[in-house]
């Protein structure tokens, strides 16, 4: 593993792309808005985010606030470092 450099662009894509990230969106918007998203990312090859924007369900600063896969990621009672 020594040497090896992550490919930080790609993996930024890959969250970006992350279907399964809008479901954090369920509290706010519900289940049956989030799964149109997620059907609207998938049809149009877009990310999750720009799907929400485009059904104009929420705008991107909301989105952005709400989905965090960072802390999505991190153990409940962990902040970031």
């Amino acid at each position: 593993v020594k040497d090896i450099e992550p490919e930080r662009a790609r993996l930024a894509a890959n969250v970006d792309n992350a279907l399964l990230a809008v479901t954090a969106l369920n509290p706010v918007l519900g289940y049956d808005r989030v799964a149109r998203i997620t059907r609207e990312a998938l049809a149009r090859g877009i990310t999750p985010r720009a799907a929400a924007i485009a059904l104009q369900l929420i705008d991107g600063d909301a989105y952005d606030r709400l989905v965090e896969p960072a802390a999505m990621a991190r153990p409940a009672g962990t902040a970031a470092a």
